[in-house]
């Protein structure tokens, strides 16, 4: 099989090559790498395919998995189910989006039939949830910059979901799996028809979808559970020979207990458990002013009712519906209307809230009733207050529930026309999209209620609010912020009621696009075929809360609105400068509303020195506008680590922001040898490099890069008044640049059985693909570094680079009617810090350049796949049944921690969300009944 990387749509593109010098009508082919159709072509773009094939053996209750498994997009940081939990403020558990190289889900384009899809976040993130799953007949993956042919947001590349709008008859599929633990049921119900009328002038395709999945908690995974933390080294001092950073096991946090725990003082390391019990902490080896954890003690006790309380993979509900009409009005002009409404239903859950800092005064009513020794310390000790840190074991856990609706309305037609004596062809559409998100958090506390109801005190006889006893109809209610009870039923009401903050926020999309193709001239290697036309994009975001103007642990809100429009016209030229030279051009001129105009280009061509080999290569200038997000989101006003009341400075608009820009160049091989048929294998360079990154800085990376003079524009945002730092705004900035590089590989082979002996029947289909990096480096304005083969750990920690090595494989053996196939996917080893000095005694200086750490190592992981499939009568219809595993070794993830320079992140698995598989073996069962 010859293909451009391997996969059933190559095939049938070489196939047609192989034919295109006979005198034939062949069907012309769409390549997602190009805008060019013609028969024939190869486009000098790298372009994967995950083909039907792929799809079919495994069945994937969601394709997104099953695509996040291929090299260039598992080094990505997508969001999945599983990665995004936690996410609140953003609201985007449950979602499943795409991205390439490790660059980010917003520097992808995803389109659905080669074309745009609204975004369900304001970061202009699609997602995948919303395509109709059983009409996809393959992805195809472009491994490089295609902003000159596809607009902005394609700097990474384009993930293009292909549909079958040819499909026949009717497919009802149904499937259902569970987890070798006996959680994470999920289970999908399918219907897919594909009508014709009048003749098959009229083709209608329906499809309708249901997909249920259990939450699944972290702390149901044992792995979970052996306090793997990377921290600052407690035994450090600048110097002395002991490694800066420490890595290990039974590390937790030594500042909070689940029901309190005294964190200062001469009564610190007092804890409370059951009314009148205290226990003393033993601390292990800890240095409080270095870091917030501690090695050993009593890790376990500080852990209790924390470690594992968010959520390891969301509850999710999706229901959507999908309607495309198509009707040949002339044989050569057809009209076409598409319909689909998807609903995504989320409930997620971070973890328990944290408090370390909780005054309990002297006279506080519940510590005099239910632990007066400790009162009687105190006041023997002339201490008028102790301050506790709690994890609230006996408090709600910190959620959210979204619940978000995706509109998609698309008119089009296309059609051809003869014209100078010359076919031309062209696909024109109007697409409508809206998205609506509505989001309210669960268990998240009222901070200014909570602080006045823990501030109790006993006033005749009655346990009250301090706060009421000057203002009675203020309506506090006591709380009781000390040991394992849980506190009344109306004092949780106060503080996380009557209701939890809740946003609204809809996103809408119109775009108009018209592409024409055609051929030009003639030249020795054929006609010179040209893709040319227009864009018109408009992109709105308004909302409004609930709650806005108060103060919360989390869903603090806030309304964002803003809209851009987009103007764009483009060409492409493919010239057969020789029969087997092509040269390849594509030019975009785009003009935005809110950052002026970009033009981005692109060169490339397709050499075959030989029969056989294939040499390719690209040059591209590509760009990424700011999005929605980037451009309007309000910002955030904050003094150190302390987020400012609602009326502090903050800033508005971002339209000062540029668009980033990038270049890309491939080039590469593809070998197709005449002596072993159906063979092909590809080996492609890719180097990404990025400038003008949009990111956001924390507070202290605003001030160190003002005041050292590398980023003076900075300074703007920092706020003094009267020598005083009032504000510091964290708003989207273009700072810094991002090179990405590295090596494609990829090779696939089908052969039948019967090619070695007649007696053999059957046949085989293998494919494996990799990708290896070079580097993934970010200028940060102060410094460069290298997060190539770093761990991202579970806040992300101190990198978040890509794999140095990623990879897949696949073996499939058909014999009708049954198929059987394997698949191993995985990642290599790596580190927390590429730039680290690994010792555990005697160590070097520590310094920035070249910290030192004790264990520097993160192992990688394979899994394996596999499915068996049978196809039978039921009723007489032709129908299959598919018994699925993945991670059929049930292999634990390696274990990364979490980085614990603060408290916080106790709550989340222990290793990797976006690398490694962390729900364990899981067990699926497809039916599928076709007529």
């Amino acid at each position: 099989m010859a293909a451009l990387l391997g996969g059933s749509s190559a095939q049938a593109q070489e196939a047609t090559q192989s034919q295109s010098s006979q005198p034939q009508p062949v069907e012309q082919v769409v390549v997602t790498g190009t805008l060019i159709t013609r028969d024939g072509y190869n486009a000098p773009t790298p372009v994967s395919v995950l083909s039907g094939d792929d799809i079919n053996a495994l069945q994937p209750a969601n394709i997104a998995d099953l695509v996040r498994t291929l090299p260039a997009v598992t080094a990505a940081g997508g969001l999945s189910p599983s990665n995004s939990t936690g996410s609140i403020s953003s609201a985007t558990a449950g979602l499943n989006t795409m991205s390439l190289r490790g660059l980010g889900d917003t520097r992808t384009l995803v389109l659905l039939n080669g074309q745009r899809s609204v975004a369900s976040t304001s970061a202009g993130e699609v997602d995948i949830n919303t395509f109709p799953q059983d009409l996809i007949e393959r992805v195809d993956v472009v491994t490089g910059g295609a902003s000159a042919q596809y607009g902005s947001d394609a700097v990474a590349g384009v993930i293009n979901f292909v549909l079958n709008e040819k499909f026949q008859g009717t497919k009802i599929s149904a499937d259902a799996g569970i987890t070798t633990y006996g959680d994470g049921f999920d289970h999908r119900l399918s219907a897919t028809s594909g009508l014709s009328f009048f003749n098959d002038r009229l083709h209608v395709l329906l499809n309708g979808e249901y997909y249920h999945a259990d939450g699944t908690l972290v702390s149901s995974r044992p792995w979970n559970n052996s306090g793997s933390v990377l921290i600052n080294n407690p035994l450090y001092v600048a110097g002395n020979g002991q490694p800066q950073y420490y890595y290990g096991q039974g590390i937790g946090p030594a500042t909070q207990t689940g029901g309190g725990l005294v964190n200062s003082g001469p009564l610190r390391g007092t804890y409370f458990l059951a009314p009148g019990i205290t226990g003393q902490l033993n601390y292990g080896i800890n240095n409080a002013p270095s870091n917030p954890f501690m090695i050993g003690g009593d890790w376990q006790t500080t852990q209790q009712g924390l470690e594992g309380s968010g959520t390891l993979s969301p509850s999710v509900t999706r229901a959507g519906i999908f309607v495309r009409p198509s009707f040949d009005i002339t044989d050569d002009f057809n009209i076409y209307g598409q319909f689909s409404w998807n609903r995504n239903y989320t409930e997620d859950f971070y973890e328990k809230v944290e408090n370390t800092s909780v005054t309990i005064p002297v006279d506080n009513a519940y510590l005099v009733s239910q632990y007066p020794n400790v009162a009687a310390q105190m006041r023997t000790l002339g201490l008028s207050s102790i301050s506790i840190g709690t994890s609230n074991v006996n408090l709600p856990t910190d959620g959210l529930v979204s619940n978000r609706d995706v509109y998609r309305y698309v008119a089009g037609g296309k059609g051809r026309v003869s014209l100078f004596g010359r076919d031309w062809s062209w696909d024109a559409y109007y697409q409508h999209g809206a998205s609506v998100l509505n989001a309210a958090t669960e268990g998240s506390p009222n901070t200014t209620r909570e602080a006045l109801a823990q501030d109790a005190v006993i006033s005749n006889g009655e346990i009250v609010c301090r706060s009421t006893l000057t203002n009675p109809a203020n309506g506090c209610v006591p709380l009781d912020r000390l040991g394992t009870s849980t506190p009344s039923l109306a004092a949780l009401n106060y503080v996380y009621g009557p209701q939890q903050p809740s946003e609204e926020v809809q996103l809408t999309e119109d775009v108009a696009s018209l592409t024409v193709n055609g051929t030009l001239f003639a030249l020795p290697g054929g006609d010179t075929a040209i893709a040319f036309g227009g864009d018109w994009r408009n992109e709105r975001i308004g909302g409004n809360t609930n709650l806005s103007g108060q103060s919360w642990y989390s869903g603090n809100f806030t309304a964002v609105f803003g809209s851009y429009d987009v103007k764009e016209a483009f060409t492409e030229v493919d010239m057969p400068v020789l029969h087997n030279l092509d040269l390849n051009a594509a030019g975009r001129y785009t003009d935005y509303s809110t950052s002026g105009t970009v033009y981005t280009w692109k060169l490339g061509s397709n050499y075959e020195p030989i029969d056989g080999l294939r040499l390719r290569g690209t040059y591209s200038h590509d760009v990424r506008a700011p999005n929605l997000s980037e451009l309007y989101s309000p910002g955030a006003g904050v003094y150190l680590n302390a987020t400012f009341p609602t009326n502090a400075p903050v800033t508005g608009d971002h339209l000062n922001l540029k668009p980033e820009e990038g270049n890309t160049w491939t080039a590469g091989a593809v070998a197709t040898p005449s002596f072993l048929p159906d063979f092909s294998v590809s080996l492609d360079y890719f180097d990404i490099d990025l400038k003008h990154t949009i990111g956001t800085l924390s507070a202290q990376q605003v001030i160190n890069y003002c005041y050292s003079g590398a980023a003076p524009q900075l300074c703007s945002g920092i706020q003094i008044s009267g020598g005083q730092v009032q504000s510091i705004s964290i708003a989207p900035y273009n700072f810094g640049s991002q090179k990405v590089s590295g090596l494609d590989a990829e090779a696939s082979y089908n052969v039948s059985l019967a090619e070695f002996s007649s007696e053999l029947d059957g046949n085989i289909r293998l494919h494996a693909q990799s990708s290896y990096y070079f580097n993934d480096i970010i200028n940060n304005l102060v410094q460069s570094i290298d997060y190539t083969g770093t761990a991202n750990v579970s806040n992300g920690g101190f990198g978040r680079g890509v794999p140095r090595l990623s990879y897949r494989a696949s073996i499939d053996y058909n014999l009708d009617p049954y198929d059987v196939a394997l698949f191993a996917h995985g990642v290599g080893s790596s580190v927390y810090l590429n730039n680290a000095v690994q010792c555990a005694s005697s160590c070097p200086v520590s310094t920035t350049q070249n910290p030192t750490i004790n264990d520097n190592y993160v192992p990688g992981e394979i899994l394996f796949d596999g499915s068996v499939s049978m196809k039978l009568k039921i009723a007489g219809y032709d129908s299959t049944i598919s018994f699925i595993v993945n991670n059929m070794l049930n292999k634990n993830p390696p274990l990364t921690g979490f980085v614990g320079t603060s408290s916080g992140d106790e709550g989340h698995a222990q290793s990797d969300y976006n690398l490694f598989d962390l729900m364990g073996r899981t067990f699926h069962v497809n039916l599928t009944v076709m007529n």
